[in-house]
C-alpha cells in the first residue's frame, strides 16, 4: 500500500483541463483524462506532483477520473482523496497465474531437460501496448521463466494470456514474483526426489558457462553462485537445529540479467499452528553500489513486504 492514498486536484473549464497528480503515467492520464470532457489532448494539462509511493498502482488513472468528472458536473475546481479504506478496497492487485512445470532426469538424476507454461494476466499494460505488440513483448511477460538461469541442455518456456473481469495491476518485480516462485519451489521437488540439498542442487546447475545470453539478457552464473555460497556461509546452511517443528527454505534469482540475489529463510511453527518467520539471510550482488544504505533499505523493504503481503 502506498503511504498516500489516492487523490488528485482537477478544474474542468469549457476549453480546458487542469490536474494536479500523484502520478506515474502523465502521458496516459493526458489522454485518459480528454476522453472525459471530449477535448484535444493539448488542452489537458497535467502537473506531476511528489508521490507517497508509486508502486505501478499510480499507473492507473482512476482517482484522476474521478475528480475531472466531479469538477465537469459542479463547474469549480475540486480535489478527490480517498480514504484508506477505499484505496484497500479499491485497489489494483496482483492477479493470480497458473504454472505447469516439468523436468526430465539422465541415468545420472542430472536434470537435462525443463518446460515451465505460464498462465496470467497482462497486468502491467494498456490496451494500446497490446495493439502494437513488440518484439518480445511476451517474453518480457513471462520474466521469471524464460530467463531460467540454470545449465540446462533443453529448455522450453511458454506463456499464454489470461483476461481477467476484476482490477489488477503490477506488484513489485512486475511480472518476474509469481513466475520464479513456482520455478524454485518446483526445483525444491527435484531435489527432493534426487535425495540432494536443494542449495547444493542450485550450485550444481550452475557449473557449466559462466556467462550465457538469454534473448537479449546476458546472464552471468559465478554472481548467481557466489551470492549462494555467501548465503550458505552467512546462515550456516549446513548445520542442523535441535528445534521443535522447525523449516528452512531458499530461493535464488538474476533479475532483468543484473541483480543477482538469494535468500534463506527460517521458519517455526508454534504451538497454536502459526508458521511464523524467524530469520531470513540475504545477499544481494546488484552491481556497483554508490549508496550502500539505499541498497540495505531496498532489501530489508522487499524482506518485510513479502513477509506482510505475500505471506
Amino acid at each position: 500500500a502506498t503511504l498516500e492514498t489516492m487523490n488528485c486536484v482537477a478544474d474542468v473549464r469549457d476549453d480546458r483541463c487542469i490536474v494536479w497528480a500523484p502520478t506515474q503515467a502523465p502521458n496516459t492520464v493526458q489522454d485518459e483524462l480528454a476522453k472525459f470532457p471530449a477535448m484535444p489532448p493539448e488542452n489537458v494539462e497535467v502537473n506531476v506532483t511528489l508521490m507517497g509511493g508509486g508502486f505501478g498502482r499510480r499507473l492507473a488513472v482512476d482517482y484522476a477520473l474521478e475528480a475531472v468528472e466531479i469538477s465537469r458536473i459542479v463547474k469549480a475546481p475540486v480535489q478527490v482523496l480517498w480514504t484508506r479504506a477505499d484505496d484497500m478496497r479499491f485497489g489494483h492487485f496482483q492477479a493470480a497465474s497458473a504454472h505447469r512445470l516439468s523436468a526430465g532426469l539422465n541415468s545420472k538424476d542430472a536434470v537435462v531437460s525443463w518446460r515451465h507454461t505460464k498462465a496470467g494476466s497482462l497486468h502491467n499494460l494498456n490496451p494500446a501496448e497490446l495493439a502494437k505488440p513488440r518484439e518480445g513483448l511476451h517474453q518480457d511477460l513471462s520474466r521469471g521463466a524464460y530467463d531460467i538461469p540454470y545449465v540446462i541442455p533443453s529448455i522450453e518456456t511458454q506463456y499464454v494470456t489470461v483476461d481477467l473481469p476484476i482490477r489488477h495491476g503490477p506488484w513489485r518485480s512486475s511480472f518476474a514474483a509469481s513466475s520464479v516462485f513456482a520455478r524454485e519451489a518446483f526445483l525444491d521437488e527435484v531435489a527432493r526426489i534426487r535425495g540432494i540439498d536443494p542449495l547444493t542442487l542450485r550450485l550444481e546447475m550452475l557449473q557449466g558457462p559462466d556467462t550465457v545470453k538469454i534473448a537479449t539478457l546476458n546472464v552471468d552464473r559465478r554472481r548467481l553462485r557466489r551470492v549462494l555460497e555467501v548465503v550458505r556461509d552467512k546462515s550456516a546452511w549446513g548445520e542442523t537445529t535441535s528445534e521443535a517443528r522447525h523449516g528452512r527454505g531458499l530461493a535464488c534469482n538474476v533479475y532483468k540479467g543484473e541483480t543477482h540475489v538469494a535468500c534463506v529463510v527460517d521458519v517455526a511453527e508454534d504451538d497454536a499452528g502459526k508458521v511464523r518467520v524467524q530469520r531470513v539471510v540475504a545477499a544481494v550482488d546488484c552491481g556497483l553500489v554508490i549508496n550502500p544504505t539505499g541498497v540495505e533499505e531496498q532489501v530489508e523493504g522487499g524482506i518485510l513486504w513479502g513477509i506482510s503481503s505475500a505471506l
